[in-house]
């Protein structure tokens, strides 16, 4: 796997590539704090009526957090970033922690009202908890120092820890436009299937998907046939997600199964694509799915290939 890097005003797109077909594009905001980061930050404004709390992280919005907590406006803790802003919404934060290197993953819950922490350790291989715990009490006697608010730990972004986990090289000064012809089609309404297409409408709240057989027939079997289209569209339909960056709520307009296929399709589905949560299949074949939404941008074709 190699990668790229396009920069856009304001912001940055991490494009992977393998055998000169796009396979993931990241879109990050240049200078936005990654979803992991852990502020020392003052309780702006805290509502018991509508049990929600903002805090002042040094942004230009103030963060966001979705449960009442036992700290008053003016009081300051350490929070985690959950969530980055998107065009209408600033950072959702918690008090889930988590701290990641070479030794292993801790996890770290608090609790606002009883001043108490739970701790998870998943070592990996040869892990020392206790170096782990010595990061997590440095950063913890941050608390005691000025100013606030300020960055106590800074997370990896989601690009840094996709280049990590696919040990992707970096491709510098490499023209997309050489591989548009071949990948453009990740970017169209139509996208053609083995006899069959599908439809891409991506709106504001909500992306969808409407499989069409068209003159698909390979099998004698009407229902195979149909098992087979929608195994074939959920392969690309899968692909344009990850290269175009889209998250939030999906629906997938799925060619009419039984319901006993159905239930082995969704649980397919569900092993084969762990990061997207499926929900199930409505009545009138609607394949339900969301994708947490992180605060990206969904990813246009001419921010990758702007000369087409």
């Amino acid at each position: 796997m190699k990668h790229t890097k396009i920069k856009l005003n304001n912001a940055t797109i991490t494009v992977f590539i393998e055998d000169g077909e796009l396979k993931k594009c990241i879109y990050e905001k240049d200078g936005e704090l990654p979803v992991g980061t852990i502020v020392h930050a003052r309780v702006k404004k805290a509502d018991k009526k509508t049990k929600t709390v903002f805090v002042d992280i040094g942004e230009n919005m103030d963060a966001f957090f979705p449960k009442e907590i036992a700290l008053k406006a003016g009081e300051d803790d350490l929070f985690c970033i959950r969530k980055t802003p998107d065009d209408e919404k600033g950072y959702t934060i918690d008090g889930n922690f988590t701290i990641e290197d070479e030794n292993g993953v801790l996890n770290i819950k608090k609790n606002y009202f009883k001043n108490t922490e739970h701790i998870y350790f998943t070592p990996k291989a040869g892990g020392d908890e206790n170096v782990l715990i010595k990061t997590w009490e440095s950063i913890k006697s941050e608390k005691n120092t000025l100013p606030i608010p300020k960055v106590v730990y800074r997370a990896k972004s989601r690009a840094e820890k996709e280049i990590n986990n696919l040990n992707s090289e970096e491709l510098e000064d490499f023209d997309l436009n050489s591989i548009a012809k071949e990948n453009v089609w990740l970017f169209e309404r139509k996208i053609d299937l083995n006899g069959g297409y599908i439809y891409v409408d991506i709106l504001p709240y909500v992306t969808f998907f409407d499989i069409n057989s068209g003159n698909f027939n390979s099998y004698y079997s009407s229902e195979r046939n149909r098992h087979a289209l929608n195994a074939e569209a959920m392969k690309k339909i899968v692909h344009i997600i990850e290269v175009r960056n889209i998250e939030g709520v999906i629906l997938v307009d799925l060619l009419k199964m039984k319901k006993n296929i159905q239930f082995n399709f969704l649980n397919e589905l569900k092993q084969k694509y762990p990061f997207i949560n499926f929900h199930g299949i409505t009545k009138l074949g609607i394949l339900e799915m969301t994708i947490k939404k992180t605060g990206g941008r969904t990813i246009m074709k001419e921010m990758i290939f702007p000369n087409l």
